[in-house]
């Protein structure tokens, strides 16, 4: 059986602990990584992930990396259900960070003008930050050490270390009001 069947065989049984092992070519694991069930690490062809040890990666989250991209996980992360995390270029998220449910961290947008490429540019996510349940961050964002990202926040611009960043409440205009 070839070792990434086996990994699939694995993931459809429940949390499994893997220590030691080479995942992939291009794959690098940490000595302990928790991986619940249903969750997906892909992998394209010249692309790279390592993921450091004592992290755990729960239901339904999605970890992807694409052709030329790096994806770097360092120890004692985690990711919550359903959070996507999806790098075309470089996603760096540090030791100690904690990741709520539904969140997605992209490197990258769709070229308005030309729909089939991507614009990206790297994000990084600093030591023992906290992102709230719902949180999207955006390509070249980089959030602080010891930031809390409040939940529900779409995140454009950096935050600084040590603060604390909520979502600002969009106003709802009288015309869009009365056609509702």
């Amino acid at each position: 059986m070839k070792y990434i069947d086996m990994i699939s065989k694995l993931l459809r049984g429940g949390i499994w602990r893997i220590k030691n092992h080479l995942l992939h070519r291009d794959v690098q694991g940490g000595k302990l990584l928790m991986i619940s069930q249903c969750a997906k690490l892909q992998v394209d062809r010249g692309a790279s992930l390592r993921i450091g040890s004592q992290n755990t990666l729960e239901w339904g989250v999605l970890m992807a990396v694409r052709k030329g991209g790096q994806l770097s996980i360092g120890s004692n992360v985690y990711l919550n259900r359903n959070c996507s995390v999806i790098a075309r270029e470089s996603i760096l998220i540090e030791d100690g960070v904690t990741i709520g449910p539904g969140c997605c961290i992209y490197d990258h947008d769709h070229d308005i003008k030309d729909r089939g490429s991507f614009i990206s540019k790297a994000v990084v996510v600093k030591k023992n930050a906290w992102i709230g349940a719902g949180c999207i961050i955006l390509k070249g964002v980089t959030i602080g050490s010891n930031a809390v990202v409040a939940a529900g926040t779409v995140v454009t611009k950096d935050v600084p270390a040590d603060t604390v960043i909520r979502t600002k409440f969009a106003y709802v205009y009288k015309d869009v009001e009365e056609n509702v």
